[in-house]
């Protein structure tokens, strides 16, 4: 190498070790899963939904972040981070889920993303603690004076619309162990109803429009009351909302049967 061909790369050297390559201001690496490096073990990506389309999801809460829980991910791509009060780990087959005790709770501010009418779906898995005290009332998720699941004392999931501040109708189907059970709910502005593991369980027409002022959204525990006995007692896991009604069919495949679940009102059955 010549001196002067030496001299030219050692200049351009300390001319490369000089320059600073930043990101834009606000913004991290990517990690191989395609979220942030500062998103934690949970991608931005909602990973749960399968092969469902996630059209019109406004809200996926996937519980895989790290424990203690101080915020949980949501995966939706609208950045619904819930803050977290009190969640632990549990593991539901080869995925987290979040525990819930005593004072446990999930909190999003007020978004009109979130503020769905008339059409919704509410899907998530739980496993509820028991046995449930006379009078007490889990709640699941509580999207204030809007809509509802929760678990009674009686062993039904409730999903609920409410309308002008009232329970105007809800629908019910049972659960008598503390095992992991997939729960969804939807509202096509006529029919309310509740599926259990996929199978159809209950279904009402409520004749009510979903009301949609801003309001939190909260899981573990009812949003206008946070007594103990409104309190969520067990553990929850892959929580969405959307802006429509999932088919039948998408629902089992949320609940991870893929296929055979009972798509019809019990009414309407063969049995």
């Amino acid at each position: 190498m010549s001196g002067a061909f030496a001299r030219i790369v050692i200049a351009l050297a300390l001319v490369l070790a000089a320059c600073k390559f930043e990101l834009p201001t606000g913004e991290s690496p990517p990690d191989s899963s395609g979220g942030s490096a500062t998103d934690g073990p949970q991608s931005r990506r909602c990973t749960s939904l399968g092969n469902v389309a996630a059209s019109d999801l406004r809200l996926c809460l996937e519980l895989e972040d790290a424990s203690p829980m101080a915020v949980a991910r949501d995966g939706s791509g609208l950045g619904h981070d819930a803050r977290a009060n009190l969640i632990g780990a549990t593991v539901r087959g080869g995925e987290q889920a979040g525990t819930f005790v005593a004072g446990s709770h999930l909190t999003i501010d007020p978004t009109p993303d979130l503020d769905i009418s008339p059409h919704v779906t509410i899907d998530l898995f739980a496993a509820v603690q028991l046995p449930i005290a006379s009078g007490a009332r889990y709640w699941m998720l509580d999207h204030g004076d809007h809509y509802f699941v929760s678990y009674g004392d009686n062993h039904e999931v409730r999903c609920g619309i409410n309308h002008d501040q009232q329970v105007d109708s809800g629908s019910s189907g049972r659960i008598e162990d503390a095992l992991f059970h997939h729960i969804a709910c939807t509202y096509d502005n006529n029919e309310l109803r509740v599926y259990i593991d996929g199978d159809v369980a209950d279904c009402q027409t409520p004749g009510v429009t979903i009301d949609a002022a801003p309001k939190l959204t909260e899981i573990g525990h009812q949003s206008e009351s946070p007594a103990s006995s409104e309190q969520f007692l067990g553990a929850l896991d892959n929580i969405h909302v959307f802006a429509r009604v999932l088919a039948p069919a998408e629902i089992c495949a949320l609940a991870g049967r893929g296929s055979g679940c009972r798509p019809d009102c019990p009414g309407q059955r063969n049995e």
